[in-house]
């Protein structure tokens, strides 16, 4: 009988004794924690546990709100303080504090103090999200962080973390602490700019003219990263052509290039003008922004070109497995070279507008007086050069040598072709055609004047006057 009872009542546990022991149990925590809620929630608007900013464009505003839910009955003062961890991408580039901002939107359940109530910059520190009021009520309220990215932040995904740490004031409970995810991505948004010297999409070159008028420049922008290697390239859209279709010499036409830091020009030094692409510069394997000048100036050449208008097309564009924004990659400038008609005459002579033979005497040996012509044309039409002169060489007294013994003959720089008197001829009063020119080259010749003096001469001085013209036939 014994025996049984004692195996019975060894295989029952009494309630009493289970309840007795839980009562001695709590006697040995602190009250508070014994069924306390203390819990904090980071929820991204859009849902799911990390805070994304997807296609994200530099120089662009963006902005997503986190909702924070705070559950709290131990009765005393609270406060939610985040840190953060920065936003690097795979090649150690920052999204800058500046850049990152953040700011509260209370909700109707919280009665507490929000720390940020306008944007604000989020930093690596402490910052004092939410302080409860002294009944550490729960709350609910929203965070708003944003990105402003500037226009070269360089494009790719960036990864960071906000943490949460929700800190009981003046209590032995534990904090609790969240951590948020965040990822950027940065797509490229580079754009390409070309700018000409005056501000338009013409470049106009022009000669004669001043070294202003024969030289201008073209800058080439590249504003914010492209995320890869690109080229920027020049292309010959259209050749230099005037109106009868003639073209303009590929070496009248030189061009330069300078700066590019964070790549490598194509050019450097002055270069002609060539047709098809060229080649100006090649980025870092970043794509990051960079600043070119292209410098287009007249060689000497032009000099002796054939005036008239000459139009084309330079086109520049971007070559890259990255997209510019808004699909600028290329850009037209309509080129001009202006060849102004140039059709001057100068005379090298001892006398302007007259030539004299001074103190001369009977019998002396013949005296020489030569002039230097030069034509300076680029109209390419026939032309003569004529001379007048108004009558015999006189003296003071009106005494003249006879006709005759004044004479003139031409000798050309290279050759005589066009001269009209290359051996010796009475000087002429009146009009002279001395060179003519069928083909409208410039020309260089020399006149020699001759003076024989007479045995029975007045001694003295004796001139007349001469003028040169230049007329197109």
């Amino acid at each position: 009988m014994v025996k049984k009872w004692l195996k019975k009542n060894h295989t029952r546990i009494n309630p009493t004794i289970i309840m007795v022991l839980i009562m001695v149990s709590a006697c040995f925590l602190p009250l508070e924690n014994l069924f306390a809620a203390f819990s904090l929630n980071a929820t991204p608007y859009e849902g799911g546990l990390d805070l994304r900013f997807e296609n994200v464009q530099s120089g662009t505003k963006t902005a997503k709100e986190v909702t924070i839910n705070i559950t709290s009955d131990i009765g005393k003062q609270y406060r939610l303080i985040q840190t953060s961890v920065p936003l690097t991408n795979s090649r150690g580039a920052v999204i800058s504090p500046q850049a990152f901002t953040l700011y509260t939107l209370r909700g109707s359940s919280a009665r507490g103090t929000l720390g940020y109530d306008f944007e604000t910059n989020v930093t690596t520190g402490p910052m004092t999200i939410y302080t409860s009021d002294s009944s550490g009520q729960g709350a609910s309220f929203v965070v708003v962080y944003g990105f402003n990215l500037p226009v070269d932040q360089e494009p790719g995904q960036y990864r960071g973390r906000l943490i949460f740490s929700l800190e009981p004031i003046g209590s032995s409970q534990s904090p609790v602490v969240k951590t948020l995810e965040i990822t950027v991505e940065v797509e490229s948004a580079a754009n390409f700019e070309v700018i000409t010297s005056t501000g338009s999409k013409i470049l106009s070159l022009e000669i004669p003219g001043t070294e202003q008028s024969r030289r201008q420049e073209v800058k080439i922008k590249i504003n914010g990263f492209l995320g890869r290697e690109y080229r920027i390239i020049q292309r010959t859209a259209q050749p230099l052509r005037d109106t009868t279709g003639r073209q303009l010499p590929d070496n009248i036409v030189l061009m330069s290039a300078r700066g590019g830091a964070n790549g490598r020009l194509g050019i450097s030094d002055y270069r002609a003008l060539s047709p098809g692409d060229t080649v100006l510069y090649t980025s870092d394997n970043r794509g990051s922004p960079d600043e070119i000048v292209i410098t287009y100036a007249l060689s000497d050449a032009g000099q002796d070109l054939i005036a008239g208008d000459y139009r084309g097309a330079l086109a520049y564009l971007v070559e890259s497995a990255a997209s510019i924004k808004d699909g600028g990659n290329l850009e037209i400038v309509q080129f001009e070279v202006n060849i102004k008609p140039i059709f001057n005459l100068s005379v090298n002579s001892d006398e302007a507008g007259r030539i004299s033979f001074r103190d001369l005497k009977p019998s002396q040996p013949p005296q020489i007086r030569p002039s230097y012509i030069e034509v300076q044309t680029n109209a390419k039409r026939p032309y003569q050069v004529a001379q007048r002169v108004d009558g015999l060489l006189t003296n003071e007294e009106g005494k003249a040598i006879p006709y005759g013994f004044f004479k003139l003959k031409t000798e050309g720089e290279q050759n005589n072709e066009g001269l009209n008197y290359t051996g010796e001829a009475p000087v002429e009063t009146g009009q002279m055609v001395l060179y003519v020119s069928k083909d409208g080259k410039p020309a260089k010749f020399k006149v020699i004047y001759k003076l024989g003096v007479p045995q029975d001469m007045q001694s003295g001085n004796y001139s007349t006057s001469i003028t040169y013209s230049l007329l197109e036939q």
